[in-house]
């Protein structure tokens, strides 16, 4: 990398031990920090990382003499210490005096905050550890940390370590004194400062996990502690090393920019996403809840104990992490059914992977800022399914035993991607570097069309896929691990082919007539299919012999054929309606409803009145049979997936399609849960609330705010207040949609939510003209309270505005914001060129005519 981006390798350290004095009132907080550094080669300088802190002493003690440096700071965050004379190799400490900041940005140590919830807490990754104490802020310079932290001796203190000792002051304060780590990244130190109360630790091989939080740690975080302490077991035998840190914590604070974050030994998360009462909670909250765990401690060894060495990396910590959380969770709740979660996440990836102006999974990094950006569909969706994909090919216990060789041998180290590609090839015996390198360096993934040579061979073609009509295709190929399911009369079958070049063919010798094949079993591969009309007419006829997320994957893969211009609206249109009705398991119905929304957005944007009510008839029909088998109110002791599938079966007919016979009951069970939320299902509380939001009025909009911020100053269960806030951008009423950007612009939104809350009125053509407003009047104010990952999401959501606010968005997009989010604002370009293409091509009107037949 460049000299100007990096630290010079000159000196590293080996342990800090940061002494700081924080107060929940303050502004600013005073520090010491004490660094024992090697001195590997001669030096007469020492260059390291600090934002915003302001020195005020530093010493630099060797065996021979104490000196002091001549502090020069430089623009890019880094101090460099002219040392009076050359150091020759050896050992030195230094000790820095200073005076930092505590912010309100969600970096750094900042103030969390929501309603009457005030806590300390700071997030350093990737780069905001030096805006807590100077340090050598690169991953590849792992140390020691000991935390000194000084403050109110009524408030609890936690931070990286186990506390070995609390001293007391005649101040009232209190310093506690915690155990060093052993050597980890800077930007994995974590401390927090506040009222926390602790849910009762259950102990794992003399290591405590707990939960903390301001409020209700032990009976709403009992959950998440011991899914994790279950989990850790399952970690510990797939890598064959033990738990490798001293305390597994888990912190819920009030306001925090991510999910969650993999501090050692003191995870950060929102809320929702660590604390649950499971009677009051839908399946899919407490599936959320289950899947974060599992990713943040997944990383206490894929990325802590050994760690990237750059940010370029950054993409195998989350995909591993990501792909492993699902498979733990596969083996440890077999009810969740959690790879369904999985796929909706890669659908997303094959989207964004799709345009011109995605990147390769590995992605040159100059910055840490340019990493922030990282943070896509791109690193955690296709990444994880590129891992998922390697480990099926090469076979999961193989895949295992590379991976347990590889922590085993950079175990508190940094090693690179390449690094574990060769312990897998040394496990497999197979080309994984190869296969590898074209998967992680390419951008983009392939199309593999199907043909019938003859009835007992398959033709296999590749082509670099773009779901745009107006794109100059790459010619690329990849490897891909092709997995075909096909039936014969002697059964179902799975044929496997690795298909390297252009084209292969496959003799599949069937027992008389192939009676279906789909392309790629169970979607467990990253490449788009296209069945071709003989294969595609088999497989509609045996829709119902497909698993769910085959039957999913042909509509997805159908839809954006018709975005690249190689299907019709109307072919597609013929495959949803044929696949829709008589549907049983959950996933595939909450799929269908989720890309029936995106089909009435397409109408709603088109502004046909005709084509809507036509529409809105389909879905009433498409979904009223499933309904009748369901009944409208939860049974007891029904299956999570029964109530799941009766909440989205709602939503399409009374949400989606009006029908006023499912809407009356729905609106009055929006009464219900309101006034006394235990006397309703948690599934149809959480529809109930999204329906009468989506059809009410301003005087339903101001009661459910004032129900929001009554919940959230009560300390009712996160999920409980999440809900009403997040159905407030569904209101369709533009006073409604003014009040509620009030609300941001007030502070009665905390700052983790202000950011999905645009996203999602972004996407919303009701709400798009009010947001984009909104965001190009506070861009600035935007980006210093929500920080720069949300700012890149919220750019590329602009790419979903259409109608005559498309121009608006593009002359935004095409000013300032560009060069803070320079990835995210050119994807947002290409949808809205996307969309343009898609309407000049007619296919909102064949979606319209289509409809109108329906009414």
């Amino acid at each position: 990398m460049p000299a100007d981006h990096r630290l010079p390798t000159t000196v590293r350290p080996t342990r800090y031990e940061p002494h700081l004095e924080v107060g929940l009132a303050a502004d600013t907080f005073e520090g010491r920090v004490t660094i024992d550094v090697v001195i590997e080669d001669r030096c007469s300088r020492i260059e390291l990382h600090a934002d915003g802190l302001e020195a005020q002493a530093i010493e630099l003690a060797t065996d021979e003499a104490t000196i002091e440096p001549e502090l020069r700071e430089q623009p890019d965050d880094r101090w460099i210490l002219d040392l009076p004379r050359t150091l020759e190799p050896g050992e030195a400490t230094l000790s820095i005096t200073y005076e930092g900041e505590i912010g309100d940005d969600m970096t750094g140590l900042y103030r969390s905050e929501a309603g009457e919830e005030r806590c300390l807490v700071t997030q350093c990754e990737p780069s905001d550890a030096r805006s807590v104490f100077p340090c050598f802020d690169e991953p590849t310079f792992k140390a020691e940390i000991a935390w000194r932290i000084r403050a109110d001796e009524d408030q609890q203190v936690l931070a990286n370590g186990s506390l070995a000792e609390t001293r007391e002051h005649e101040d009232g304060t209190a310093t506690r004194v915690f155990d060093a780590t052993p050597p980890i990244a800077s930007y994995l130190a974590a401390m927090a400062v506040g009222d926390f109360e602790a849910s009762d630790p259950v102990d794992h091989h003399g290591v405590p996990f707990r939960v903390w939080a301001l409020t209700d740690a032990e009976e709403l975080g009992q959950r998440a502690r011991d899914q994790a302490a279950r989990l850790t077991s399952w970690f510990e035998a797939y890598f064959e090393q033990p738990y490798p840190y001293a305390t597994y914590d888990q912190l819920a604070v009030p306001s925090f920019s991510f999910g969650a974050m993999e501090n050692v030994g003191l995870v950060v998360f929102r809320k929702p996403l660590l604390l649950l009462d499971r009677e009051m909670s839908t399946w899919d909250e407490e599936k959320a809840l289950d899947r974060v765990v599992a990713h943040e401690l997944a990383h206490m060894w894929f990325g802590n104990l050994v760690t990237m060495a750059w940010w370029d990396d950054l993409w195998l910590n989350e995909a591993f992490a990501e792909w492993i959380a699902h498979e733990a969770l596969d083996q440890l709740e077999p009810g969740h059914e959690i790879w369904h979660a999985f796929r909706q996440r890669t659908d997303q990836a094959l989207a964004t992977d799709a345009l011109d102006s995605t990147h390769a999974i590995y992605h040159p990094v100059q910055t840490p800022a340019e990493a922030m950006e990282m943070f896509d569909a791109i690193t955690y969706g296709k990444g994880s399914a590129v891992m998922r994909m390697l480990e099926a090919y090469l076979g999961p216990e193989t895949f295992r035993q590379g991976l347990a060789s590889y922590i085993e041998t950079f175990a508190e180290d940094n090693a690179r991607g390449s690094q574990l590609w060769d312990h897998l090839a040394q496990a497999s015996d197979e080309p994984v570097t190869e296969i590898m390198r074209a998967w992680v360096t390419q951008p983009g993934h392939p199309c593999v069309a199907m043909r019938l040579v003859d009835e007992g061979v398959v033709e296999l073609t590749q082509r670099h896929h773009r779901a745009r009509r107006t794109t100059t295709l790459q010619a690329a190929t990849w490897p891909v691990p092709v997995v075909l399911r096909w039936a014969d009369r002697a059964g179902v079958h799975e044929t496997s082919v690795l298909l390297e070049g252009e084209s292969t063919e496959i003799e599949l010798d069937p027992a008389g007539e192939i009676a279906w094949l789909v392309g790629n079993a169970d979607q467990g591969g990253f490449y788009r299919v296209d069945h071709g009309p003989e294969l595609g007419q088999r497989l509609r006829a045996n829709v119902r012999e497909l698993s769910p997320a085959e039957r999913w994957g042909l509509i997805r893969d159908s839809f954006s054929l018709v975005k690249a211009g190689r299907r019709s609206m109307d072919d597609h249109l013929r495959l949803v309606d044929e696949t829709a009705t008589g549907q049983a398991h959950f996933a595939f119905v909450d799929d269908l409803v989720g890309h029936v929304r995106e089909l009435e957005r397409m109408l709603e944007t088109h502004g046909d009145a005709e084509a809507l009510a036509g529409f809105r008839s389909w879905v009433m029909a498409a979904f009223g049979s499933a309904l009748e088998e369901l009944g409208t109110h939860a049974k007891p002791g029904e299956k999570p997936a029964r109530r799941h599938r009766r909440g989205t079966v709602l939503m399409a007919l009374a949400g989606i399609g009006g029908d006023e016979a499912t809407l009356d009951p729905v609106l009055e069970q929006a009464e219900t849960e309101r006034s006394d939320p235990e006397e309703i299902d948690p599934e149809q509380a959480q529809v109930a609330v999204r329906v009468a939001a989506r059809h009410g009025d301003h005087g339903t909009f101001e009661t459910f705010r004032e129900t929001y911020l009554a919940r959230r100053d009560t300390g009712d269960p996160p999920q409980q207040v999440e809900g009403y806030l997040h159905s407030l951008p569904l209101f369709r009423e533009d006073e409604s949609l003014e009040a509620l950007l009030g609300m941001v612009a007030d502070g009665e939104i905390p700052q983790q939510s202000i950011g999905p809350l645009l996203e999602t009125m972004l996407t919303q053509p009701h709400a798009q003209g009010a947001a984009l407003d909104h965001v190009e009047a506070h861009a600035q104010d935007l980006l210093e309270t929500t920080g720069p990952a949300w700012i890149a999401r919220i750019v590329e959501a602009i790419g979903h505005v259409g109608g005559d606010r498309r121009q608006q968005a593009r002359a935004f997009l095409e000013g300032e914001i560009g060069e803070i989010a320079p990835e995210s604002t050119e994807r947002a370009l290409e949808r809205l060129d996307q969309s343009e293409e898609l309407a000049e091509a007619g296919v909102a009107e064949e979606l319209a005519a289509w409809a109108r037949e329906h009414a």
